[in-house]
């Protein structure tokens, strides 16, 4: 039952998600079309392993091991989390939205890019919630799902406001530094905590460590809440739109 309940746990909050998009859409997308975008969202997880795979063998437990956790940590959160996951995201804009006669308004950016995203983080969610462990889906709930999200709604809202003008969004468009950016600090500041805390399992922190762990909280808080308003202020500015139209 607890197995069972935890992977419930691990659909619930992409579910919810994927609705407050959709009902946040004054002129909302056909279910059908949102839910092929998820499919696609689901399908780059295996573009992404097969791109990280190799270099996970190769070059992550030198890095883990690593003596200086910062750089570590830094290139583990770009090269092998933030740009691979964020292209092959982008990936499914580029490939099968940009083009789809249901992409006609630039509030659909946002929701494409919101739903192609939670594709993803529903699966990477029910790999880390297999394991049973409902701490960890209820931990993830309010912090990685809505993370991917954020990122996918950021990511869709720039790509669609380029797409209405005219503008191109080519193979690595501007559409994602910003998402790369956020995922990439999000995650470099988890794994230096993490870091931090596999080197000293059988020791005491040291005060600079707990430094670092400290600054490393405040700069997770100072992400999330950069998204929470950037995602809150684009659907409004998206809604302000539709309104006037």
């Amino acid at each position: 039952m607890s197995y069972a309940f935890c992977i419930f746990m691990a659909l619930l909050p992409s579910l919810l998600l994927i609705q407050y998009f959709v009902k946040s859409d004054k002129f909302p997308e056909p279910m059908s079309t949102v839910w092929m975008v998820f499919r696609k969202g689901i399908a780059s997880v295996f573009w992404v392993l097969l791109c990280v795979s190799p270099l996970s063998v190769l070059f992550l437990d030198d890095l883990v091991a690593s003596s200086n956790v910062v750089v570590g940590s830094g290139i583990t959160a770009f090269a092998m989390a933030a740009i691979p996951e964020e292209f092959f995201k982008y990936r499914v804009l580029r490939k099968y939205v940009a083009d789809h006669k249901d992409f006609d308004e630039p509030m659909d950016g946002i929701v494409y890019g919101a739903v192609a995203s939670l594709g993803f983080a529903t699966i990477e969610n029910v790999i880390y919630c297999s394991s049973g462990d409902l701490s960890v889906a209820f931990l993830r709930a309010f912090t990685a799902v809505p993370g991917h999200a954020s990122f996918g709604a950021i990511m869709g809202y720039t790509f669609a406001r380029r797409h209405f003008a005219g503008q191109s969004n080519g193979i690595v468009g501007p559409a994602l530094f910003l998402p790369i950016l956020l995922h990439g600090v999000y995650d470099w500041v988890l794994f230096i905590g993490s870091g931090i805390g596999t080197n000293a399992v059988d020791r005491e922190l040291f005060p600079e460590e707990v430094q670092l762990i400290a600054a490393c909280a405040l700069i997770f808080f100072i992400v999330g809440a950069y998204m929470f308003w950037k995602v809150r202020r684009i659907v409004r500015i998206m809604r302000e739109e539709q309104e006037a139209m």
